[in-house]
């Protein structure tokens, strides 16, 4: 059966090949199908980046903060890590602005990526360099605000997410549109919405101005919010350090 073969696929590492091949040959979703395809591979790229890829990210940089001597390999390994999440994103942002079905069903929202082969590509870099300055720039916060006091960190991403739910709640749009219902649809709804939030607060993913997801003002405040929460991070790590942390600026290869 199909629930079978996806299982396998899933186990064997096979799954983003499995999406690739349902969205390239134009496969249709089903009664039975929870998602269409299309999304069903966003869902799965955006999994991975929100309980994977970023939360190692963040480890990472956290490292390195501590760390006495700043390894070279290390730094490198970052910006890998970095790279790889702002190509993730940046792809889900193309595939989804580039698929003919949502430029046909919502011609006013999608549509921002041109239709030239040249100018795809530079759109597509110039997203992915957004994402991967803005990916190194919330790592870091968080990372400094861990070495400074993990209390202050939970507090603002407790804070910040449930400010998105509440004004998801107020304008009685947090539940999704899959095909559930019950319980189900209540799980699913605080999923997506955790995920979707995370993803715009990380990687800016230009999905998430959509009303369906995030929707255009708590996107833009996500962004004002990350720039504010930097500089607030690196004024408290650094009252930190003044008061009588270590030096740990060094640069070793």
């Amino acid at each position: 059966s199909v629930f079978i073969q996806d299982t396998f696929f899933t186990l064997v590492g096979f799954r983003p090949a499995l999406d690739a091949y349902r969205v390239g040959s134009g496969s249709e979703q089903e009664d039975h199908h929870l998602l269409n395809p299309l999304t069903e591979m966003v869902w799965c790229k955006a999994t991975e980046m929100v309980f994977e890829a970023i939360p190692a990210s963040i480890v990472q940089v956290y490292a390195l903060v501590l760390a006495k001597e700043k390894r070279v390999d290390a730094l490198v390994s970052i910006i890998i890590s970095a790279a790889t999440i702002a190509f993730s994103s940046s792809m889900i942002g193309y595939d989804w602005d580039t698929s003919p079905s949502n430029r046909t069903s919502t011609p006013f929202f999608y549509g921002y990526i041109p239709d030239k082969a040249l100018s795809r590509a530079v759109c597509f870099l110039s997203m992915m360099s957004l994402t991967f300055t803005h990916v190194l720039l919330q790592t870091l916060t968080c990372a400094l605000l861990v070495a400074t006091n993990t209390a202050w960190l939970v507090y603002y991403l407790s804070a910040d997410m449930a400010l998105f739910f509440l004004y998801k709640i107020a304008r009685k749009d947090f539940f999704y549109y899959a095909n559930l219902t019950g319980p189900l649809r209540l799980l699913l709804a605080i999923i997506a919405r955790f995920g979707i939030k995370a993803l715009a607060n990380f990687t800016l993913i230009q999905i998430a101005r959509n009303p369906c997801e995030s929707g255009g003002l708590p996107f833009t405040f996500s962004l004002f919010i990350s720039f504010a929460a930097s500089f607030v991070s690196a004024s408290l790590y650094s009252s930190h350090y003044n008061e009588g942390g270590e030096d740990t600026t060094k640069l070793s290869d």
